[in-house]
């Protein structure tokens, strides 16, 4: 690594050991892909790295994007996204979409934060989205639940502007599943 040249670290590493683990597979790929060698970086990217999926995942899609498949890159990002509900992973995602697929991913994510567990979570998706109306409905619905009060349901998550349609998809359901 410290000789700036990633198949030294590569061939150095596996000397020793092999069969590299996760982390050496995750540290071989972002030298190869901060050397702008996307090629060689898929090499160490595939199976399942268990707990540390996403990260293999985010990797496979910084390099799907740096070969020019947009749209693999952001198929993967989606189920980074979907998996994480993280703010980060949102905008990796909505980055590599074209400005009409971008409101389709804001109402994902506007889903995925009505229906998080985690209120900090919720808010931090809802602000990314500048959806602060949706911040007031989470809470509104989330303090209902919470204390078993009466809320006129146009009030809840997942009601339309005229309280008609609304939404019965539990709190923590998963969004990017629906």
């Amino acid at each position: 690594e410290a000789l700036g040249d990633p198949d030294i670290q590569v061939r150095a590493v596996t000397q020793y050991s092999p069969n590299p683990n996760e982390l050496q597979k995750a540290e071989f790929a972002e030298g190869y892909l901060q050397h702008k060698q996307p090629e060689k970086a898929l090499v160490w990217l595939g199976g399942d790295w268990g707990d540390r999926e996403n990260s293999r995942l985010r990797l496979l899609a910084q390099a799907q994007a740096m070969l020019g498949r947009n749209d693999d890159a952001a198929d993967i990002r989606r189920r980074v996204f979907c998996s994480s509900g993280a703010v980060d992973d949102f905008r990796a995602w909505r980055e590599l979409l074209s400005t009409a697929d971008q409101e389709t991913a804001n109402q994902i994510a506007r889903d995925k934060a009505l229906s998080a567990s985690d209120p900090i979570d919720a808010a931090r998706l809802l602000l990314e989205i500048r959806d602060v109306a949706g911040a007031a409905e989470w809470r509104v619905g989330r303090v209902a639940v919470q204390h078993h009060l009466h809320v006129p349901p146009a009030q809840y998550p997942g009601a339309d502007a005229g309280g008609g349609r609304f939404d019965r998809r539990p709190f923590g359901s998963d969004p990017c599943l629906h």
